[in-house]
């Protein structure tokens, strides 16, 4: 036979592996620039300076909570923009911790917390009417109700006995701090059936004295339970319906779920008995059962009731303060547990306010108090209103303000619709005259609390009392209240009056004052007047009698023949009225304050009134107050009396007008 022919390789084609080549090449580009735009774009949301700050726990693994947010678990490092923080560390089987700080730029911070465990709690549920509980040897009380919780169980291991006239069981566990409780040894029943349900947070592990028995959590299947347990995982916090076993042997129980460590035991005899748990989430709640009421009321938001005949019973749930709920039907079976749940709603004791066909944008206003701004399409409601009368005002500029006044019962909600809510156009005006020009302004409507700055100098208001405000630096402040009304126009004058530092150029004839390092210096010439009037305000100055008996100034002067005086000697204070050029005195009293070479006075001037305080060092010190009803005391001019050839000194003078 002839020699098969040789077969030749076919020529590679560079063309595929070009393209692969090719889409390598792209995808790697793809990914550096999806890369470099995320690195981009997490960068861009760091601004500014940062600090870090390491947070440790003891034992580690708490979820930390950063101003509310959850930021991971510990232990655990951030970098945080500087400023305040609050801390909270949540780990399940132990007391959360909480704390505040305070982060600097370039101050790394770093924080331990330890963390407390939580007592583990063990829950004894029976259909026993009556027996005895044992810790350790120790007895800790009698069923009550076939009930007993121990709240505090210590860490280590133990050994709880129960014994009654229908059977007994021992049950051997261990509390450990942090972890969820185990079953050390096989539980030992006589004559009671016994089930047991270890619990942490979203772990658990249930055990049978008997088995192995189906078990089924919230309708589905989980497993076998028996003496040696089984694992439960990613348990919601709250209450579970379980079921054990099949058919005629199936059992029914409610079991809990918390953040603490728990140990639930479930006993039931052969008895033709079974529990009910009566679930309202409410405490001091009232159970009837069959229209009689159970002796006990629900703690922690239920009630257990246990050795109940086998039947169907009518549950009926009552708390003051709580509305009606409607009647429950509940089967209670041999050995298991019905659940019944109420929600029960508190009876209302607020009412609600509802408007339509507002204008949008308006404000609404009840008992002077702003509820917030009425919706684009004209709607707007609010709750929590008290029972009783109340004023309701719709508010918005360029409208007349709409006021109703109507009654809230409890519960109910008043509607008010558009012919009762509708605006009417109408508005005042206020022009405003206002110095300087760098002056603060605010308004305020009177009984509101908010004011708003106010820029412009011509206001559209609706109707109201409003009071307007305005300061400026060096300047004394000034208010103004003002009624609006709507189609009138006013004007408001809010000019300041600059604080006077009483330099030379403050006082009339300037030239008859000399210098003297922080003093000026005025000898004899009688009295030297201050430009400025009115004088309403306050006079703050230090005086010193250089030559002469007293000290001597004036207010209220309108020529050197009529005026009031005041004078001060080392000892004491002088009041006196200068009425065509007769000098009447009225009153002399202690200055209270020793004379060290000078006075530091404060006196303050209204229209009716005059007030000369003292400083003693640490404030000031009332000498006299006077009013005249018969005057205007802030009419005339102040000014510093030094007769003949005496000589006064003044310094850190001011006047602050009002």
């Amino acid at each position: 036979m002839p020699a098969p022919a040789e077969v030749q390789p076919e020529p590679k084609k560079a063309f595929p592996w070009l393209i692969v080549a090719l889409v390598g090449i792209l995808g790697a580009g793809l990914v550096g620039a999806g890369a470099y735009f995320g690195l981009k774009h997490i960068k861009s949301k760091v601004v500014g300076p940062t600090v870090s700050l390491e947070v440790r726990t003891s034992p580690p693994g708490a979820e930390l909570i950063l101003n509310g947010e959850s930021r991971g678990v510990s232990n655990l490092q951030l970098d945080l923009p500087p400023g305040a923080y609050s801390l909270k560390a949540d780990l399940a089987g132990y007391q959360p911790q909480s704390t505040t700080l305070q982060l600097k730029t370039g101050a790394p911070a770093s924080i331990d917390l330890t963390l407390q465990p939580l007592p583990s709690t063990f829950r004894l549920y029976t259909d026993l009417q009556a027996g005895s509980v044992h810790l350790d040897g120790n007895a800790v009380g009698e069923l009550q109700d076939g009930q007993l919780v121990l709240d505090s169980v210590s860490a280590g291991k133990h050994s709880l006995s129960v014994s009654g006239r229908y059977g007994e069981a021992t049950i051997e566990f261990e509390a450990i701090p942090g972890s969820v409780p185990t079953i050390s040894s096989p539980i030992v029943a006589r004559e009671l059936k016994t089930v047991v349900f270890s619990n942490l947070g979203s772990h658990g592990r249930l055990y049978a004295s008997y088995g192995p028995a189906k078990a089924n959590l919230d309708g589905q299947p989980v497993g076998d339970a028996g003496p040696a347990g089984l694992d439960l995982q990613n348990l919601a916090r709250g209450s579970h319906e379980l079921l054990l076993g099949e058919d005629q042997d199936q059992r029914k129980l409610v079991i809990e779920t918390g953040p603490a460590p728990a140990l639930t035991a479930f006993l039931s005899s052969d008895r033709n008995v079974g529990t009910l748990v009566v679930v309202t989430g409410e405490d001091n709640a009232r159970v009837l059962i069959d229209g009689r009421e159970f002796r006990r009321r629900t703690q922690r938001g239920q009630v257990r009731i246990p050795n109940l005949e086998v039947k169907t019973y009518s549950i009926r749930v009552v708390k003051d303060g709580y509305q009606p709920v409607e009647v429950q039907q509940a089967e209670v079976r041999k050995g298991g547990e019905a659940k019944v749940e109420f929600h029960l709603v508190p009876v209302p004791s607020v009412a609600s306010l509802q408007l339509q066909g507002v204008l949008p944008g308006a404000e609404v206003v009840v008992d002077q108090k702003v509820l917030g701004t009425v919706n684009d399409d004209g709607v707007f409601s609010a709750t929590g209103i008290t029972p009783g009368e109340h004023s309701i005002e719709l508010r918005k500029e360029r409208y007349r303000t709409k006021r109703i006044v109507r009654s809230f019962a409890a519960g109910e909600t008043v509607r008010l619709g558009e012919n009762e809510v509708a605006a009417d156009a109408g508005l005042g005006v206020v022009h405003l005259s206002v110095s300087p020009s760098d002056s603060q302004v605010t308004i305020a409507r009177v009984g509101e609390a908010q004011s708003r700055p106010v820029r412009e100098t011509t206001l559209n208001l609706p109707e109201g009392t409003y009071i307007l405000k305005a300061a400026a630096p060096s300047h004394a402040a000034r208010s103004v209240t003002l009624r609006v009304a709507a189609g009138e126009t006013k004007t408001v004058d809010l000019n300041l009056a600059a604080e006077s530092k009483g330099d030379t150029s403050d006082w009339e004839k300037p030239e008859s004052w000399s210098r003297d390092g922080n003093w000026l210096v005025r000898r004899g010439g009688g009295v030297a007047l201050f430009r400025t009037t009115p004088t309403a305000g306050r006079f703050v100055m230090t005086l010193a009698l250089r030559r002469g008996r007293r000290l001597q100034w004036v207010v209220n002067y309108t020529d050197d023949r009529n005026y009031v005086l005041f004078q001060t000697d080392k000892k004491m204070f002088y009041r006196s009225v200068v009425q065509n050029g007769v000098t009447k005195e009225l009153a002399k009293v202690s200055m209270g304050v020793d004379y060290n070479g000078y006075y530091t006075l404060q006196m303050r001037v209204t229209s009716n009134a005059v007030t000369n305080e003292v400083f003693d060092g640490k404030g000031g010190v009332k000498i006299d107050s006077w009013t005249d009803p018969g005057r205007n005391l802030a009419s005339g001019k102040f000014g510093l009396l030094a007769p003949g050839s005496d000589e006064i000194g003044v310094s850190n003078f001011a006047f602050y007008p009002q």
